[in-house]
């Protein structure tokens, strides 16, 4: 057995917000900075709680912008 951590994480999705819903028809739920230690705290069970913090955000909130095709691309190795 190895005592070496595995980092891992998941993108949680749900229906775009009109202020992106014209980009695709997903977006990742997004959690507010306050929500943070809550959400990842190992021994915070409550399912319930959970799904309240994974409202969608507030209309206006997000704002959409355009970044190089390579973003996309699984090849690329450099920040863009």
């Amino acid at each position: 057995a190895t005592s070496e951590w595995l980092s891992t994480y998941s993108v949680i999705t749900t229906s775009p917000t009109d202020d992106v819903g014209h980009l695709h028809d997903r977006m990742p739920m997004v959690l507010r900075p306050a929500q943070f230690d809550e959400w990842l705290d190992p021994h915070n069970t409550d399912t319930d709680q959970a799904h309240t913090m994974m409202a969608p955000p507030a209309t206006g909130s997000l704002e959409g912008y355009t970044v190089s095709k390579a973003v996309g691309n699984v090849k690329t190795t450099r920040p863009n």
